[in-house]
Formats: C-alpha cells, sequence, structure tokens
C-alpha cells in the first residue's frame, strides 16, 4: 500500500455519502475494542499492526517492511460504512497479512493480482460485512445504477455483464494464485479488462483497499517479513485456545492457519533413517572425489542418497478436519525437504488422486474422502509397490485393527498423546502437537 497519493485513484472510487457528524465522531479505537472481546484472532493481529489515518488513499490498505506492519485507513471512507462494514475492512485486511498477500511476488498482471487477492478473502467474510461492491466469487457484479449505464456504451454494458458472468462462475474458497490463473486462462476476460471503464468500475467498486505497495520487498527481506508475520499468526492462536473462541473466523481460515503453523514432524531425521534402508542413489562425477580405479585421471563418483517416499493421509471420518489440516501443513513441510507421493485412504487407497510432491512444490490440500479405517489398504498398497518406494509413512489418528507386515520401512505420524491400538513392532511412530 502506497502512502504516496495516486493521481487518478481517488477519481475511481465511487463517491459515498458521508454523515458529517458520525465523520466528526469518527474512532477507529473503539472498533478495535470491540474486536478484542468479540473477534480474538483478528483483535491479536491488529494490535500488531500500526495504525495510520491518511488522506493519501481513498480506502484503506495494509503493507509490510522489515520494521512494521502498517494499517493504513482513510477516515471519510471508513466514517461512510456501517460499524459491521467497518469490522468487514478491518478483517479484510488481517486476512491479506495472514495469506501473505503483501509479501509475494507481484504477478505479471498486478491489476488481475489485485483481483484475485480480494476474491481469495472475500468470500471468508459475510457479504453484509463488506463494503458494497466487494468482488465475491460465486456472485454477480453489482448492479449498475441508472446514471451509471448511461454513461456506458452498449459494448462496454455487454462486456461489463460477461465479466459479471465470470466472476458469478468462480467457486469459493480457492487461493489468490487459483483465481489468478483463472483470469490468465481466459482471453475473452483478460480481453474485458482492457476497457478502462470496466476497470474504473472495479476499481471504484470492486476491490475495497489499497494494493500499491505489495510484492516490492527484496526474497530475503520477505523470508524475514513473513517470519514476523508467523509469529504473529502463532500468538493469535494462543489467544484463541486461551479464551477457547475463534470469534467469527471462517472454518477454512482456520484449517489454512494450522497448515501454516504444523512444523512437528522431524522431517530431515525421519529421512535419514529411511536412507539406512535403501541403495536408491544417484551418482554424479565429482572432481572432489579420489576416482580409485583412475586416481587422478578421472573424477571420482560422489553418490547422493535419495529414499523415495510414499505418505498414506488417513481422511476417514474419525480424522476431524483440525487434525487434517495440521497433516497438510506436515505434508507441505516435507515438500521442502524431498519429492514423495501423496496418496489418501479410508477403507481403500485413492489411487486417482495421487500427488507427485516435487520438492519446494507447495497444494492447496483439501479433504476428498470421509469412510472408516482399514491400515491394511496403505500397507497392501506400498507392498505392491515395493520397488517404487524405500518406506511407507501413514498420517492417522491410530484408530483402526493391526495391519498385516510391511514388506517397507513404515513409520506413523500420530496426534499428540495418543497411541495406536496395537502393537506397532519395530515401526516408526511419531506423534504431533
Amino acid at each position: 500500500m502506497s502512502t504516496k497519493t495516486n493521481n487518478t485513484s481517488s477519481d475511481l472510487y465511487v463517491k459515498r455519502v458521508v454523515d458529517p457528524i458520525r465523520l466528526a465522531n469518527f474512532d477507529i479505537s473503539v472498533y478495535l475494542t470491540k474486536l478484542l472481546w468479540i473477534e480474538p484472532f483478528y483483535s491479536r493481529l491488529l494490535r500488531s499492526m500500526n495504525k495510520i489515518e491518511t488522506k493519501d488513499i481513498p480506502t484503506a490498505g495494509v503493507s509490510t517492511n522489515l520494521d512494521s506492519i502498517n494499517l493504513y485507513y482513510n477516515k471519510e471512507f471508513m466514517a461512510s460504512l456501517n460499524d459491521k462494514q467497518v469490522i468487514g475492512v478491518l478483517k479484510h485486511e488481517c486476512l491479506h497479512i495472514l495469506y501473505e498477500h503483501t509479501t509475494k511476488r507481484i504477478k505479471d498482471e498486478r491489476l488481475i493480482w489485485n483481483y484475485a487477492t480480494d476474491l481469495a478473502i472475500n468470500c471468508l467474510l459475510q457479504e453484509d460485512e463488506l463494503p458494497k461492491g466487494g468482488l465475491i466469487p460465486g456472485k454477480n457484479l453489482p448492479q449498475l445504477k441508472k446514471e451509471e449505464s448511461d454513461k456506458m456504451t452498449q459494448d462496454q454494458l455487454e462486456r461489463y455483464n460477461k465479466l459479471s458472468a465470470f466472476i458469478k462462475s468462480l467457486p469459493v474458497e480457492k487461493s489468490a494464485e487459483w483465481y489468478y490463473e483463472q483470469f490468465m486462462n481466459n482471453e475473452e476476460v483478460k480481453e474485458l479488462l482492457k476497457d478502462k471503464t470496466i476497470t474504473i468500475k472495479l476499481s471504484g467498486d470492486g476491490t475495497l483497499d489499497n494494493h500499491e505497495d505489495w510484492g516490492e520487498l527484496s526474497d530475503e527481506e520477505a523470508e524475514l517479513v513473513q517470519q514476523k508475520i508467523k509469529e504473529m499468526i502463532k500468538d493469535a492462536q494462543h489467544e484463541c485456545e486461551k479464551a477457547k473462541s475463534w470469534g467469527t473466523i471462517h472454518a477454512s481460515v482456520i484449517r489454512d492457519i494450522n497448515i501454516l503453523l504444523s512444523k512437528e514432524v522431524p522431517w530431515n531425521e525421519l529421512l535419514k533413517r529411511f536412507v539406512g534402508f535403501t541403495t536408491r542413489n544417484e551418482r554424479i562425477s565429482s572432481i572432489t572425489r579420489l576416482n580409485r580405479k583412475y586416481p587422478g585421471i578421472h573424477s571420482g563418483i560422489q553418490k547422493n542418497y535419495k529414499p523415495k517416499i510414499a505418505v498414506y493421509i488417513d481422511e476417514s471420518g474419525s480424522v476431524d478436519d483440525s487434525l487434517l489440516s495440521k497433516f497438510f501443513g506436515e505434508i507441505n513441510n516435507l515438500s521442502t525437504s524431498c519429492d514423495f507421493t501423496l496418496y489418501r485412504f479410508d477403507t481403500t487407497v485413492d489411487d486417482k488422486n495421487k500427488i507427485e510432491f516435487k520438492k519446494g512444490k507447495k497444494y492447496d490440500l483439501k479433504r476428498q474422502n470421509i469412510g472408516g479405517t482399514d491400515f491394511d489398504a496403505p500397507t497392501t498398497h506400498a507392498n505392491e509397490r515395493r520397488k517404487l518406494f524405500d518406506g511407507l509413512v501413514i498420517m492417522t489418528d491410530g484408530i483402526a485393527p493391526k495391519p498385516k507386515h510391511s514388506r517397507l520401512r513404515r513409520c506413523w505420524i500420530l496426534p499428540k498423546n495418543t497411541r495406536l491400538s496395537f502393537e506397532s513392532d519395530k515401526d516408526i511412530v511419531i506423534n504431533v502437537k
């Protein structure tokens, strides 16, 4: 978010009617106090931000840098909203911080990225919490007023309606990256956005905040800021647990928080244990290694042991969404260390929807199954593929009969203070919080 005046932005936004008495009496601290009692998560994040009133932007916005996380707001804009919408805007800004929209590298099409980030979070709030016109997937764009439509040509009206239909066709609860790809893969929609009349209308009504300074940090700076944000989120999570309330925060947001903060499995140590039982390796030429047969003539060979792991995640009905989201978080953490194959299972293994994880690649994971639990399913599945894998990891709540013998090294990932309902023989068992 930029604190510099945008030469045109003030003309793009809808002129909002402001009660002069409400404007004179508007105090953002009143709303911050309300959130303290009813929204512990959002309140904790907001307490970590600098609140800055400014006329340099027409609405509100957040920005992050190495020194601080800032919430900017135009008092006239905020005073034009009702109380519920003011709180909705504050929640909206917190979600931009949570989903790292301020620190991620800006996409090639900045305008489309702005729309995508708002689409990703507006569907996580109640519609009446948003100022009129906020972009919401699954909903049409605001119906044009007569004085607005009278200023547009028939072609422009048709373009607006086509874009409205596209927004309505989008599913909810997808990432900003996902929405961005939908825009970028639709040539007709990209062409529609070249019409400034439409983009001005969207800038005026569709985005309810300013995104100007996003993506300006270096990779190293962004990583430091993201770590700071992660600590804020962890503190907010603890505050909710202490209060025994998450307020009105959307269930999928809680899932994403659990995924973000999950880092309990010592994957590197576990992978070393799997390596000890495998001969799978990559042979590369290395001048630093002495060639035993032709020393000083040819380069030596360096062997890099890379275990091939199959991860099976229990999506049976006994594994609740909170635990499942923690498992998803651990899976994404594993992806920073190695390649592996992910399978989902309940009474059978879902081979059709397997995911081949490549090191450094993360996925937006969600539940696909909800049946009973049979540990024979992943064990048999892995045994039949023992030439492909060196070990299997089963993430589960541990509630099911003892499975057959595994011909591969097997590890169980369980919740804190939980034991398997059977003796695990020589299997590795790890508990996460």
